[in-house]
């Protein structure tokens, strides 16, 4: 059962950052209220949801893993640390590099997933984005959103059997920042 809980944390921090992932260890969940910000995006913390873990990619990117509180309830009463629990939706923003797709870079980290991984379109925020779907110890959706400038990528992870109310309303709540270009 702990391998269930490694496998998710694992698979995400290594399609959101590559192979160069620094992750930030948080030894307790955080009680951020609300908003939240990565670079080029920013949405809404959903109620019964905390900030389980946050920090920096190798590719000039961040991430964060929001956890369902009752989730870290009960990890917390078997006296396991929160960081060996499961990631409940996974939030990346990356670099995108110029004139790559969101498909393409999705399938870029192709590596991660079964040979046949199929790329459907679908559209977050009206803005035009891929998903992949995989089954194995986890049911996990895969969404990689191009922000409108096309600079960054925001992907969105989570397990479709118990997250996907929660991904729901912060892809619902997405609010995409522009980048600032040096004059």
């Amino acid at each position: 059962m702990k391998l269930k809980y490694f496998i998710l944390p694992a698979v995400l921090l290594f399609v959101g950052a590559g192979c160069a992932a620094q992750q930030v260890n948080t030894p307790e969940l955080s009680n951020k209220e609300n908003a939240y910000s990565l670079p080029g995006v920013s949405f809404m913390v959903p109620q019964g949801m905390m900030i389980a873990g946050e920090g920096v990619t190798g590719n000039d990117g961040s991430y964060v893993s929001l956890w369902d509180v009752e989730t870290y309830e009960s990890i917390k009463k078997q006296k396991l640390e929160a960081l060996d629990g499961p990631s409940s939706v996974y939030i990346t923003s990356d670099l995108l590099p110029k004139g790559m797709s969101a498909e393409q870079w999705l399938k870029q980290k192709s590596g991660l997933f079964s040979a046949g991984m199929k790329v459907e379109p679908v559209v977050v925020g009206n803005l035009q984005a891929v998903k992949t779907h995989e089954e194995g110890l986890l049911s996990l959706d895969i969404i990689a959103i191009p922000t409108p400038d096309k600079s960054r990528i925001i992907v969105i992870a989570y397990d479709t059997i118990n997250m996907n109310s929660y991904a729901q309303q912060v892809m619902n709540s997405l609010k995409f920042v522009t980048a600032v270009q040096p004059k």
